[in-house]
């Protein structure tokens, strides 16, 4: 296995994690202010998941002002052989 996908399945590992992708699936990009009010976490917690998420490849974060936003890294995770729309949906079926 190479770095890229174990720093991927890494950041995958928790479940508020999956939420957010899940949360980001069909959008184009979410501010973190947004992203944050589906959570009952403190900042400082949801700023560490997000950059697990950032620093393993599966979410690019843009700044803009003083927002942050968020998106997942489809590119990235393609290049590194991971359907990410297929792993949630999976995950959604496994929950429901």
């Amino acid at each position: 296995m190479n770095a890229n996908a174990i720093k991927i399945f890494k950041s995958l590992g928790d479940p508020t994690r999956i939420r957010v992708l899940l949360l980001l699936q069909h959008k184009k990009e979410e501010t973190c202010q947004n992203l944050m009010k589906e959570f009952p976490l403190t900042q400082s917690a949801m700023s560490r998941h997000f950059n697990k998420m950032v620093d393993g490849g599966v979410l690019s974060g843009r700044r803009d002002g003083a927002l942050w936003f968020y998106s997942i890294n489809r590119e990235f995770l393609k290049k590194s052989g991971i359907d990410i729309d297929r792993i949630l949906e999976n995950y959604k079926k496994e929950i429901n």
